[in-house]
């Protein structure tokens, strides 16, 4: 279990934030022509948001879906959006590409054909992951939680061969290969090593833990989630400035190019089916370049 949360997140913003981007951007001047500069300078201000909606959170000072329409935040995002640090206000994905509709940090799950039956095989699911047991299951080396936060890996876009679990997994892959837009990834992938940035994973919070406040790679992707198993008691995802629960039968769909975090402070684990899909405007992006 990990008690400690990283030291990441104990340095956000001075009190002049202003000062403190403006000196930034005289340091990266080059950073809207070059993208190595931009990527630099955007890991740095994600790091500080990230680390003052934590401080937020921990002091109870809001709620999570209060976060960033906070005074101090909300002049932050205005801020490096004029500057066009991000190309679109309120996301904080390291690789952002402009003109992309944002479509809001849950996007409406009708938007993924096919999906809405998947999340119904839930008790099929279940049975499968119970069959092979959790033993497979692995900590998380992420630093974005603190508790017990573990996951078994099915499937990634830049492995060349089926990984040890996905064989494990057939009612599961089968389910999932049913939404079209799913099964142009998986097969894209066959044919292209170089073909990154996609998994399917189970996703297990134990009890008490959280997953910090944090923002995703890229704007480019979307993430679905598919509830396994909900205990009862307060756990909630957040994202932006919404909070979502999960119900089995129904998928979420998370944007996590917005700032986002999970918190269970029931007495059950929370499991979800995770699997990543191109957001719907992204489709010809070149998945090689992050």
């Amino acid at each position: 279990m990990k008690k400690t949360v990283s030291d990441s997140y104990r340095h956000p913003f001075p009190d002049d934030w202003v000062s403190y981007i403006n000196a930034l951007l005289i340091y990266n001047q080059d950073y809207k022509e070059n993208d190595l500069v931009l990527r630099r300078l955007r890991q740095d201000i994600k790091g500080r948001l990230e680390a003052e909606m934590y401080n937020m959170i921990s002091r109870s000072e809001v709620n999570p879906e209060q976060m960033v329409d906070s005074n101090r935040i909300s002049k932050i995002y205005d801020y490096i959006y004029e500057h066009r640090i991000w190309p679109v206000r309120g996301v904080g994905a390291g690789h952002c590409v402009a003109g992309i509709d944002p479509l809001g940090p849950f996007p409406d799950p009708d938007l993924i054909d096919g999906l809405a039956s998947v999340a119904q095989q839930h008790m099929s699911i279940r049975e499968e992951l119970h069959k092979v047991g959790r033993r497979i299951s692995t900590d998380t080396r992420e630093f974005i939680y603190k508790g017990t936060w573990r996951s078994i890996s099915l499937w990634e876009s830049s492995q060349a061969g089926s990984l040890p679990a996905q064989g494990l997994f057939k009612k599961t892959m089968d389910a999932l290969l049913s939404i079209p837009l799913f099964e142009m990834i998986y097969s894209a992938s066959e044919k292209r090593a170089d073909f990154r940035g996609f998994t399917v994973r189970f996703s297990m919070l134990k009890p008490g833990a959280h997953i910090l406040p944090h923002y995703g790679l890229t704007n480019t992707r979307l993430r679905i989630q598919i509830p396994i198993e909900v205990p009862a008691g307060e756990l909630f995802i957040y994202s932006h400035n919404q909070v979502r629960t999960w119900t089995l039968g129904t998928p979420l769909l998370l944007n996590d190019a917005f700032i986002h975090g999970v918190q269970n402070n029931s007495d059950g684990d929370r499991i979800v089916l995770l699997v990543d899909i191109p957001h719907p405007d992204a489709l010809e992006v070149d998945y090689r370049s992050y």
